[in-house]
């Protein structure tokens, strides 16, 4: 149960990758934003921990919740790994966690859809 993580920040890109079987190039929607999305969290992510130990003004935890739901949850996930970053907030974690459900139900309808087409 330890690298739960690492199966989950995989998802999405996995579901993207599965949206593409069709060569279509706007089924590589998903794929990008989820990419470009997890790079610019996994960046706010580490300017905070800088700023956290420098003691300078930090990322509003309201702003990288927004990142997060823009499709960065992945990247945070490997922020909180790679930085140990927002990883004992209780109430930051249930926000981030909820995303992340979110995230999965709206995979699990759109690949519903997907199949129910097929």
């Amino acid at each position: 149960m330890k690298y739960w993580r690492s199966a989950v920040i995989a998802l999405p890109f996995l579901f993207s990758l599965y949206l593409w079987r069709g060569h279509e190039w706007q089924t590589l929607v998903p794929l990008f934003v989820y990419t470009l999305m997890s790079l610019v969290c996994f960046l706010f992510y580490g300017l905070d921990k800088r700023s956290a130990k420098k003691g300078t003004w930090r990322t509003p935890e309201f702003n990288l919740h927004v990142i997060e739901a823009l499709g960065g949850w992945p990247g945070a996930l490997l922020a909180q790994l790679c930085f140990r970053h927002k990883t004992q907030k209780k109430s930051f974690k249930a926000w981030l966690y909820a995303i992340i459900v979110l995230h999965f139900l709206v995979f699990a309808f759109v690949l519903y859809k997907t199949l129910e087409k097929t």
